[in-house]
């Protein structure tokens, strides 16, 4: 087998090229995916008022029932849905991220690496996968830390590009809303701005180093693009909003003198008016962008003596209509719960059982499925699987 970038020979089980380092991509047997249409425009948000329900079509999950889909072998951080719906990418613990095909729930394609996929995302057109991963737990601070974010793409299915100069572990990526950029960040101090063309580094911003220090870390760590690709959100201690352009801050939202906690997930309503804040601490609040000031607090969980309780993970769907969360409560009982908000009426239209811990959600584009990454233990060790839940049964 040979290196797709430099050429050199390598044993037909690596990863990295023993030359130039890069991922090493083995050809498939299955079917690669297709080229995808665009998506279609999303609906107009009017929150806070009444929400109207999303118009995309998907072609995806024709079942109306739950589905599992099961390979990975250790717990996952990371779903992304296709534009089109029909392809899922995950991105686990265990050193792959998989492509699954959704009308018939086959895993079509593995990639392998000696780091661990913390993060995956789809170009607006479906065309292109982006994925990173990083040494070291995503809870915890790698001694010596290595990152690789890499850039596929389903017209050349065989290869892999990999964008070289990512500062710190790599925890969360995404696409502007016309795929020319791919923003990164370690959650904390720097965030990088790449081309998605070219691979290379076009801009960083970079949060104050004691803010980010203290309070960014790396769990949960959040981006989102305002739906006109002009400004970028990240997670900090305010959420900080950055102007593309311009290369600077343009904003913060807060800072929340009672709750020195950082947003765990960051989200815009297709409208960009508004920024959902999910922090790790339990509280939702929604943000006024012209403003900067909050006009909804959805929830502010208090604080009691010997009960641990918090959020996950997040995830919001494409008209911001709904808002999916993973909470854990260490009251008497421990117990762990995915919630399905309502941000029209704040309040909630749901609840989906979650015996294990969640660490990665997503919505599909038509916002009638939400995937679930459930991390499941038995014999000492926990495995990850990935449910596939209708949003009318969790309501």
């Amino acid at each position: 087998m040979f290196c797709n970038s430099c050429g050199a020979p390598n044993p037909d089980t690596a990863s990295f090229c023993n030359r130039c380092g890069k991922p090493v991509i083995r050809p498939q047997t299955d079917t690669s995916v297709q080229e995808h249409a665009a998506p279609s425009a999303a609906p107009q948000s009017s929150i806070p008022q009444e929400v109207a329900a999303p118009q995309i079509a998907t072609v995806g999950v024709s079942s109306e029932k739950e589905r599992t889909l099961s390979g990975h072998t250790l717990p996952i951080y990371s779903l992304a849905f296709s534009p089109d719906g029909r392809w899922l990418a995950s991105g686990s613990l265990d050193r792959t991220a998989k492509l699954w095909d959704l009308p018939s729930g086959r895993e079509v394609r593995t990639f392998n690496s000696d780091l661990q996929f913390t993060c995956v995302a789809f170009s607006p057109d479906g065309r292109r996968l982006a994925l990173g991963a990083t040494n070291g737990l995503p809870l915890a601070e790698a001694k010596s830390i290595t990152s690789a974010l890499m850039l596929w793409d389903s017209a050349a299915p065989n290869e892999m590009r990999s964008l070289v100069g990512h500062e710190g572990q790599l925890f969360f990526l995404t696409f502007s809303p016309d795929g020319s950029l791919i923003a990164s960040t370690d959650g904390a101090k720097t965030i990088q701005l790449w081309d998605a063309t070219s691979g290379q580094i076009v801009k960083q911003f970079r949060h104050n180093w004691v803010l980010a220090k203290l309070l960014g870390g790396s769990a949960g760590s959040s981006l989102a693009f305002t739906p006109d690709g002009r400004f970028l959100a990240s997670r900090s201690w305010p959420a900080t909003l950055w102007d593309i352009a311009g290369g600077n801050e343009a904003d913060s939202f807060g800072p929340e003198y009672k709750t020195l906690t950082v947003a765990m997930f960051l989200g815009f309503t297709s409208d960009g008016r508004f920024l959902v804040v999910a922090k790790g601490s339990g509280k939702i609040s929604l943000w006024d962008v012209a403003s900067g000031k909050e006009v909804r607090c959805l929830i502010d969980p208090p604080k009691r003596s010997g009960v641990s309780s918090g959020l996950r993970c997040a995830a919001l769907n494409r008209d911001g209509s709904l808002l999916a969360v993973s909470t854990y409560s260490s009251d008497q009982e421990p117990r762990e719960n995915i919630f399905l908000w309502d941000m029209a009426r704040g309040r909630t239209a749901g609840t989906l059982a979650c015996h294990d811990p969640c660490y990665a959600m997503a919505f599909s584009p038509d916002g009638q499925w939400l995937a679930v990454g459930d991390m499941q233990y038995g014999g000492g060790a926990a495995t990850g699987k990935i449910r596939l839940s209708p949003t009318t049964d969790i309501r």
